[in-house]
């Protein structure tokens, strides 16, 4: 069994920079970070992949699994602790699993909203995906889907192509000519290359998918209008945070796990050959574990940014250097007066200021403070500002200079 390595030093510091980035956007929005467990009693995993799962025994407890999926973890939590009200949470954590008979590590961050199934929830979570994306790079995209229109489209498959399975996957691939090729009844085929265009912008999107389930095929109009609706309202409220650059509409999606119900969408950046994030609602999921609770959600896939040259400098806005050409007792007591009000600062000797912005960036600080006998040379480097003070003046101005944004 082949065992994926542990990334290195620099992708740690990047990884762990990122998820600090990303939990104190999604701490602005409202949401409480928790913990997931990393195993799991082999009877709870109900919706893993099992040929994916990692298993091992212990001695007291069983079979247990390592985690694979924090949104049913999630799940099994809030039925424990029978939460009714509406709950808004993020975490990151490590999954295991098996790709090509390697076993995989890898980090993710995500959020999950509960207890509300309607368009402004959906829509929130879809805005912190492209809100997310443009905190790594600003050529992100998101495309969203309605499964509730993907499942009347399957139904129709299943019923009249001789090989639904293969059709599916033809669809998937978008395989037009594929399509062509399968014999299929002129009616179906008709269907499936119109449900294809349904991809592009969302108010043209919109438009086709209206005239689409207008299609003789389909016997439940009523849902598949409401499912459209309900897309039209998501639209607007992306439209409403200004973000229509970075939002797209692809109704052919759906997610690899069965348990999305309504939304689904996938999130994607330049020079990333694969999505890095995924989400949507699942209502359905929460009832294999007790009362059915609305819940949507989406994860991000961290060592699949790192692996990529998408990834800009990120930064810890929490975080000064103090660098002096030798440590000195007022550059300690600067430190220690910063350290009290929350800030992560490091202290180190120098002996330039391009070794100084090099070393800071490594260990990505957003503020260095050059200190010498006369002057604090401020610098910061995510805005690629320079302030110089009197030393005098920069001690008096110790709790104003910065502003501490911490997480912790």
């Amino acid at each position: 069994m082949k065992q994926r390595k542990t990334g290195s030093l620099v992708d740690n510091k990047k990884r762990y920079a990122l998820i600090q980035e990303l939990t104190q956007l999604y701490k602005a929005h409202g949401y409480v970070q928790i913990s997931i467990p990393i195993y799991e009693p082999e009877s709870d995993v109900k919706n893993g992949n099992s040929k994916k799962s990692v298993r091992f025994v212990d001695p007291t407890k069983g079979i247990l699994t390592l985690q694979n999926d924090p949104t049913t973890a999630m799940m099994k939590m809030l039925q424990q602790e029978k939460l009714n009200d509406v709950n808004k949470f993020c975490y990151y954590a490590n999954t295991f699993g098996y790709q090509a008979n390697t076993l995989q590590e890898m980090t993710q961050i995500g959020l999950e909203y509960y207890g509300i199934s309607e368009a402004a929830s959906d829509a929130e979570i879809v805005v912190l995906a492209i809100k997310s994306l443009l905190r790594i790079n600003k050529e992100a995209l998101v495309e969203v889907s309605e499964l509730r229109l993907y499942k009347a489209v399957e139904a129709i498959i299943n019923q009249m192509a001789p090989d639904p399975e293969r059709v599916r996957f033809l669809l998937s691939t978008k395989n037009i000519p594929g399509i062509r090729r399968e014999m299929l009844p002129e009616a179906l085929e008709a269907l499936l290359i119109e449900y294809l265009g349904c991809t592009g912008s969302p108010k043209e999107v919109i438009e086709r998918a209206k005239r689409f389930i207008e299609n003789p095929l389909f016997k439940k109009k009523n849902a598949l209008t409401q499912a459209i609706h309900y897309l039209e309202e998501i639209v607007e409220i992306v439209e409403a945070y200004e973000l229509s650059s970075y939002f797209s509409l692809d109704l052919t999606i759906f997610g690899e796990y069965k348990y999305y119900n309504g939304i689904f969408f996938k999130g994607y950046l330049k020079n990333c050959p694969t999505e890095i994030c995924s989400g949507g609602r699942y209502d359905l999921l929460s009832a294999e574990y007790g009362k059915p609770i609305p819940a949507c959600g989406f994860a991000i896939k961290i060592d699949k940014i790192l692996s990529t040259m998408a990834v800009k400098p990120i930064y810890r806005p929490n975080a000064i250097m103090i660098c002096e050409h030798k440590i000195s007792e007022s550059g300690i007591q600067i430190a220690e007066l910063y350290r009290s009000k929350g800030f992560i600062v490091d202290i180190r000797s120098y002996q330039s200021e391009k070794a100084a912005i090099d070393l800071a960036l490594a260990q990505s600080v957003e503020n260095i403070v050059l200190l010498s006998d006369k002057t604090a040379k401020v610098i910061n480097l995510r805005k690629d500002e320079i302030v110089k003070y009197p030393i005098g003046e920069f001690k008096g101005k110790v709790s104003v200079t910065f502003k501490n944004e911490s997480i912790h």
